[in-house]
Order: structure tokens, then sequence, then C-alpha cells
């Protein structure tokens, strides 16, 4: 949303342990890969108000940028995106006013919900539309502390790129792989250490919220609990996990690890639809990120729920040919770096 430009960008995804790059082109209807890439990174680089070690993230993103295939990134353009749970997020009712007095309610009504203050913010707002009740309007405020957002555009910089735009991963999710749905559903993205959940209406967010617990977790408990080694538990996780090849005691092992995942989710379709959107149905829960990778996970989710639960598909606005690059389940991690792609390419 904190836009800083105008060009063909990549999206840049900066995770708990790497760094995902991938540019994006357009040749008439069809969207195809440039290049992708990962590169790892110290654990919790990402701080609440800064970077870590942002010298040892500049060289990572210069070797991912290279690197990439089947293709090096050839923009130097950067769309980032800030996790959710390092800034703030709320769709507010306002009277219908003008756009200029907009600029001056706004700050106002953020301050009422925002933890730092406004000193301390990049504040921005996106018009949502209409109210059932057609005097007001809604908008999307989105607030993040200024060191964070100056350390992206430093890091960037550094790296000999430029900061095109900034926005958070549930946008990037959304136009990655739930751009067109009309009816309205749940995105969980379930990342290495934290998983973040958007509900989305017509398109629109209307609410997100975040879980400290990612697919890590799983790796941690299997580990702990079997006695596995890293790379044996990263095994079960991603060739068996939830599915009915899996022994009965490993399977609750996991399904413990999720729990926290599971409870955050229930609890955040309760409070919109009490709270927010009472005749607001969730239709679908879509998954995204590395985690929905684990097998199984979808039926997990489903029965937990009691709502239809699938894979999203990241890849589903690009050509098939890029599927002969990507595979759809290898895609999952690079959701958010190609929902940020697709930003410029309508």
């Amino acid at each position: 949303m904190f836009q800083l430009g105008k060009s063909t960008v990549f999206g840049l995804d900066i995770g708990f342990g790497s760094v995902k790059v991938v540019q994006l082109k357009k040749s008439g209807k069809d969207i195809s890969i440039v290049g992708f890439a990962r590169e790892p990174i110290a654990e919790k680089s990402l701080q609440k108000t800064k970077i870590l070690e942002k010298n040892k993230i500049q060289e990572a993103l210069k070797k991912a940028v290279k690197s990439a295939k089947p293709h090096a990134i050839t923009t130097k353009a950067v769309c980032a995106a800030l996790p959710e749970h390092l800034v703030f997020t709320k769709v507010i009712e306002l009277p219908k006013i003008k756009e200029n007095a907009l600029a001056k309610t706004i700050p106002y009504e953020a301050g009422e919900f925002m933890p730092i203050s406004l000193e301390e913010t990049y504040l921005d707002w996106q018009i949502l539309g209409d109210n059932p009740d057609k005097s007001k309007i809604e908008v999307l405020v989105v607030a993040a502390p200024k060191t964070l957002v100056d350390d992206y555009i430093d890091l960037v910089k550094q790296a000999d790129l430029q900061l095109f735009a900034l926005e958070t991963k549930p946008i990037s999710a959304v136009r990655a792989i739930a751009k067109n749905e009309k009816e309205g559903l749940a995105i969980l993205d379930i990342g290495a250490e934290a998983s973040g959940i958007a509900i989305v209406d017509q398109g629109i967010i209307r609410l997100t919220g975040t879980v400290t617990v990612g697919a890590n977790m799983v790796d941690k408990a299997l580990q702990t609990n079997l006695n596995l080694k890293p790379e044996d538990a990263s095994k079960i996780k991603y060739e068996s996990g939830l599915s009915f090849k899996t022994e009965t005691k490993t399977k609750e092992i996991i399904q413990q690890a999720l729990a926290p995942i599971t409870d955050e989710l229930a609890h955040t379709i309760k409070y919109y639809q009490s709270r927010i959107k009472a005749e607001g149905k969730i239709a679908k829960i879509k998954l995204c990120g590395g985690g929905a990778a684990i097998q199984g996970i979808a039926d997990y989710f489903s029965r937990q729920t009691g709502i239809h639960t699938e894979i999203g598909n990241p890849l589903v606005h690009l050509s098939k040919s890029s599927e002969k690059i990507l595979s759809k389940t290898d895609a999952l991690p690079y959701t958010t770096a190609i929902g940020l792609a697709l930003r410029e390419l309508g």
C-alpha cells in the first residue's frame, strides 16, 4: 500500500529464515515466470521495529536476484511485503466525506487502535467501498513502524535496487490465490514460525489475525516426541503428515502442534461473524505458505472447522507453462512473492 514509484517490479518476501524473490512477465494475456529464487538468512532477522543483520540479508538478496531460475531477475524495482504481525491493519467505518477531509479524519481514527504513536508510524489507507448504510464508507487502514519501513528502504537501496512499494502479506496472498473469489472465505498462510489469517469478502480483506505458530512447530514436536533427526521429521511432515499412511501417535503429535493455529482460525471466523458481519458466511478456507504442503492438512482443517478447505494455487493466474518451471506444491512458499509480482500486471 505504501507506493514509492512506478516500474515493472519483482516480488520480495523476507521471511523467518529465507529471502524469496519472483519476477513475472506478461505477453498478451499470458503471465509467465521470469525467475524465482530462495536464499537462507539468519532466523528471526525481522524484529517488531527493525531488521537485524541488514548486510547479510542484502547479500542474500543480491544472490537471489542473480541466481533466480530459469532467468536472473531483470528489474531493479522491488515490491516487498511486511509480515502481518509487524503491522497494524483495520477496516474502519467513516461518514461519507470528501477525500481531503478523510486525510485529516483517518489519522485521528487510527490513533484509537494503534499500539504505537502516530509519530512513530507510516500510515496508508484504501477506500473499500460503500457500507450497506449508504451514508458511510469502509476504509482499510494500514500502519507500519517508521523504523521498520526505513530499514526496508535502506536494505533495498544497499542491494542497488529501488523499493517501489510495500504492502502486507495478506494483500499479496489474496491477489495470488483469491483475487476473483466472490464468496466469503478465509485465507490461512502457514509460514515457518507464524501463520496469518485473512477473512475476505468479495475479494476485499475484512479482518486479519496472526498466531506465532508455524510449520516449524511440527518439526520440533516430531523431533522431541519421537527422537527424530531434523531431516527425518521434515520427511514425515511432507511425505505422510496427516494422511491415512501416518501412524496414530505421529498424527496426534502433528495435530497438537497445529492446535493453536486451528484455535485462532476458529476464533477469527467466529469474531467476524458475530462482531463484523453477522450474515457473513465463510464458504471455504484456502491454505498457502510452505506449511500448506504438509500432507493431509486440508482435510484436517476441513474436519476441525466444518468448512471446506483446499490448498490455494499460487500459479492460478499464470500460464500453464509456468508449472513446468515451478510446481503448484513448490510454489506454495512463494505465494506472497508471486502476489507481489502480480501487482503491476493487472
